[in-house]
């Protein structure tokens, strides 16, 4: 483990702390995936691991360990190329429920030192130590202690980087990688920032990185010669403004700290193009029972369920419900996929499906009631919570839907590469499609 102080940083540290300077860290995951997959199988430990996105002959690389990035992988490139480049390197299909759950056990780990959190993905986190600096005065304490408990409970590595700001917190998380700890010194936040190239900075992608190389801006220090109505004309004003202010050393911009949830969605790439209508129906349920499980963790009832599809012509196919009433069962839910896979099959015969998905949204609490009479409804709804109870004592696949009891083991599941959870990639196409004007798109009845 190394770590990173400015020279006499630790007087100015205590000074900073004193004035109740805000104390911003960001903790970045190292190669999180194939770190995960190295935990799972640790066989895998010493070998260039990939873990594919999706399919391999169709997804990218969603993450490589470092052996693999020293013979020259990189993140978003295809597998394919990948295999064909680095043929000793060993392809590993992502699982990201298991990445998940590591997820949520850092996110755990970070509760116990501070309530104040930012979760950003799956493998990383904004977290602030300003209101528990009598507990740990000392930043660099506190994040060795985080980084500590990560590596002994979970076998995970982690960087952290720790300043006045969320900016320049992430800037430096990515210092001493992996396994680092990086403090910006507290009120010389500019002299840190001025040497740094400007593509280190977050927001300045290509098209910002290009206007400002037109104008010989290369480092940090270049953008402060510059005057803030220029920014504002070359960038706009709330881009412009963020960029000045950052390279002032100043970055006010409060935590966000997690909410509930707004929508849960599970998509995928097929394995393999399918037309057939009841193996896609049966995989639409199998997502859809994923939804479900986790709407029911989150509390929360559904009042609107998408279905999407897109065919190798790449045409996408959608149908969207709206519910008079908020649901969270299976037995109310899974009708209705199957109606809207029949529409779908009606519009577009025989569709070559290469990719599918399922989008809940517009909830509302699921907060228990008294009821005098249980109508038929009620009785799915407990009947659901009641099979969730089961799975999350003796695991998923004990309990389920004759459609789907045979998908949680078989081959064919495997084969159809579904793969669940917050891949970035995967839900922005499904965010895309979910507002573009989808072919044959229809929005059905509302479902009393």
């Amino acid at each position: 483990m190394g770590f990173d102080r400015h020279p006499s940083t630790k007087g100015r540290l205590y000074e900073a702390i004193t004035l109740m300077q805000r104390i911003l860290c960001h903790l970045d995951m190292d190669a999180f995936f194939a770190s995960v997959e190295e935990k799972h199988d640790p066989s895998l430990r010493g070998k260039p691991v990939l873990v594919a996105a999706g399919p391999i002959g169709r997804g990218a690389v969603a993450s490589c360990n470092y052996v693999a990035r020293r013979l020259g992988v990189k993140t978003g490139m295809s597998t394919a190329e990948a295999v064909r480049l680095f043929p000793q390197a060993v392809v590993v299909r992502a699982n990201y429920e298991r990445y998940q759950e590591a997820s949520e056990q850092i996110l755990r780990i970070i509760y116990r030192f501070t309530p104040d959190v930012e979760p950003l993905s799956l493998d990383e986190a904004f977290f602030e130590l300003t209101h528990v600096a009598h507990r740990w005065p000392d930043p660099l304490l506190a994040a060795q202690a985080i980084q500590r408990t990560i590596d002994e409970e979970l076998q995970l590595g982690a960087s952290i980087g720790v300043s006045s700001g969320k900016a320049l917190a992430k800037i430096a998380s990515d210092f001493k990688k992996p396994h680092g700890i990086t403090i910006v010194p507290f009120g010389y936040e500019m002299d840190w920032i001025d040497p740094l190239p400007i593509e280190a900075v977050p927001g300045v992608g290509h098209a910002t990185h290009r206007k400002l190389s037109e104008l010989g801006v290369v480092t940090c220090g270049d953008i402060c010669k510059l005057s803030i109505g220029m920014l504002h004309k070359l960038l706009g004003n709330v881009h412009g403004s963020y960029l000045w202010n950052l390279v002032h050393g100043r970055d006010e911009r409060p935590l966000m700290k997690r909410g509930a949830a707004k929508s849960i969605s599970h998509q995928s790439t097929l394995q393999h193009t399918t037309s057939d209508k009841d193996y896609v129906e049966s995989l639409l349920l199998y997502i859809a029972e994923r939804c479900l499980w986790r709407l029911r963790k989150s509390e929360m009832k559904t009042r609107s369920l998408s279905i999407y599809m897109r065919f190798a012509d790449q045409r996408y196919a959608q149908r969207v419900v709206h519910l008079k009433q908020a649901t969270q069962s299976e037995q109310i839910i899974f009708p209705i996929v199957s109606e809207m896979t029949r529409a779908i099959w009606a519009a577009n015969p025989k569709p070559r499906v290469t990719f599918i998905g399922v989008y809940l949204s517009d909830f509302q609490p699921a907060t228990p009631q008294e009821i005098l009479f249980v109508d038929e409804t009620e009785k799915k709804e407990r009947l659901s919570r009641a099979m969730s109870g089961i799975r999350e004592k003796f695991g998923a696949p004990l309990i389920t839907s004759a459609r789907t009891f045979g998908l949680h083991h078989s081959y064919r599941l495997s084969q159809a590469g579904l793969s669940f959870t917050v891949m970035k990639v995967e839900e922005d196409e499904a965010a895309q499609m979910m507002k573009r004007e989808a072919e044959g798109y229809v929005a059905m009845e509302v479902v009393e």
